[in-house]
Order: structure tokens, then sequence, then C-alpha cells
């Protein structure tokens, strides 16, 4: 029996873009989907087209909204799918294309466990029908909540669970406009499931000047060191409070049964002890798996600032 996906989309203004990204999804090869696609208030024009090819398709369902932004749109559209009800989620953005086999092989690492899981790929970059590069240049460590707060992952290439899905419904649009669909779905499914990674290119992402976000490049290590210790004071500031602010956060829009996490727990706490404080810093799950970043916030940690 073929597993069922909801795949969730936001528009606005499409470009003729939309129509290879639809057709890409529509061909996805051994699995049975859905394109739940909500517009964000594009004009008439662009709805009008919209609406009329999407109409070849019946498993495609296309809802008219208010513009109310990217991010409150795509908790929208989410609501909209689980509402439905399916076994399985992914986002989409509206003009990359996926290769035929991405669904299935995302699937194929899912455990089926009654906790959170989502699963995200690597993929290649291209603009004006060139490939320039990959989403990912090199391989990351991505084990904690950490690693993806100060990392950043791409929606287009997530496959969650319903477990996943439904707490991030739970937790209401806030959590959608601070961290946008993909930062808090990512940074959720660590605190209160799995997280696995699949080093196959399975997306085209389309670079251009209109993108909602864009795809951060991996910098030389030479140049990241010397970058990194011109800004680190700079970064101390901008980092103040920003992993307690988070654990916060997280026991505060989800369930906290549903942590699985100790380590968010103790973050959350409005004041740390030195010998927790102490016992943070020797800690192997506090870290994000790079060396510069690792001593920033331990400087906080330290200095009362975490």
């Amino acid at each position: 029996m073929q597993s069922k996906v909801a795949v969730v989309m936001s528009t606005y203004n499409p470009q003729d873009y939309i129509e290879d990204q639809i057709n890409s999804i529509m061909q996805q090869e051994m699995v049975s989907v859905d394109l739940i696609i909500r517009d964000d208030g594009s004009s008439l024009k662009d709805f009008t087209k919209l609406q009329s090819y999407c109409a070849d398709f019946p498993n495609i369902y296309l809802i008219r909204g208010k513009n109310v932004g990217f991010k409150v749109s795509f908790f929208l559209a989410l609501s909209e799918a689980v509402n439905r009800g399916y076994e399985y989620y992914a986002y989409s953005d509206q003009d990359d294309i996926w290769k035929s086999n991405k669904l299935t092989t995302l699937l194929s690492r899912v455990t089926e466990s009654n906790q959170s899981e989502l699963v995200f790929s690597n993929g290649s970059v291209f603009k004006e029908n060139q490939v320039i590069g990959s989403i990912y240049s090199k391989r990351h460590i991505f084990n904690t909540f950490l690693d993806f707060l100060y990392r950043p992952t791409y929606g287009m290439t997530f496959l969650f669970n319903d477990s996943l899905a439904e707490i991030l419904v739970e937790g209401g649009k806030a959590p959608f406009e601070k961290y946008a669909h993909d930062g808090w779905a990512i940074l959720v499914a660590s605190v209160t499931g799995k997280v696995f990674y699949v080093d196959q290119k399975l997306v085209k992402y389309r670079q251009h000047t209109v993108n909602a976000s864009g795809i951060k490049n991996d910098k030389s290590s030479v140049n990241k060191i010397f970058l990194y210790l011109l800004t680190f004071y700079q970064r101390i500031n901008k980092w103040q409070y920003k992993i307690s602010e988070l654990a916060r956060f997280f026991v505060k829009h989800i369930d906290n049964n549903r942590i699985t996490e100790p380590l968010v727990i103790v973050l959350a706490q409005n004041s740390l002890t030195m010998r927790k404080r102490i016992n943070l810093i020797f800690s192997s799950k506090f870290t994000t798996h790079s060396y510069f970043q690792n001593m920033a916030i331990r400087f906080l940690l330290l200095s009362g600032k975490i």
C-alpha cells in the first residue's frame, strides 16, 4: 500500500516556474500525493492562471486567502492539511523542481515510530537552468537542536510524519512567525523525536532575486576562521539569551510531555546555578558541532547570558 503524503505549498503571484514544480510533485514515484496550495493574496490575474492550471489535477486543493505573509500562510496551509488527515507531510516552494524519487527516498528513512520524525536531503542550486552549487556544499553534523538553531536548513527538502505535523499546528502561528515554517519544524523535531539527513540531491532549488528565502553559501575554512575571529564579539552580543529564549519558547508552545530532550528543560529555567553551568560546559550534548560557535556559547554560559 502506498504512503499518503500531503505536499503543502504557499504561493504569491507565482510565475511560470510553478508549472514545473507542480508537474514534478504530481510525477512522484510510488507514492500517493495530495497537493495543498494556499494562495497568499495573489493578483486576480495570477490566481486565475494558477487556478486554471490546477484544475487539470483532481488531487490539488487550491485555497484563495488574504495576504498574511509566507510564514503565516504556511501555518494556515499546514493546518488545512492536518485537518484533512495524512500520514506524512512535505513543504514545497513555488518555483523549484523535485526529482521523481524524492518522496520515496525520504520515506525509506522513516522508522514509523510514535515520535516526531523529520527527514531532509541535499539538493542542487540552479540559476537560469545552470547548476551553480549545492544546498550543502559539505557534510554537516546535525544531532541537537543547537545545530539547527545555528545552521540553516531548507523546508523544500523536508518530509515529516503526522506526529510532528500535529505538534506544529497545536503550537499556533506565533512560532511560524518567529522561526518560519521550516526553521520551526526542524527545531521541534529535534526536541520531540528524531531528525535524519539523506545526503542525496533530491531537489533543484531555483535561485533568483524574488526568493522568499535564499541559500547561504558555505565559506572556505580559512575565510570562515578569519571572519569568525573578526566578528566574535558581534556574535556574542547577537547571541545573548538566544538559547535560553528558544528553550522557553519550546516549553511555551509544545506540550512538555512531548519534549524528549532534557537539555531544553534545563535551559528553560530562569536562572542556572554555577554547578549546572559547569556541567553544561563539559556536556557533550551542549554543542553546535562547531569549534568557534562552541567557544561563543560557553563564553555566554559563563557570563550568565545564555
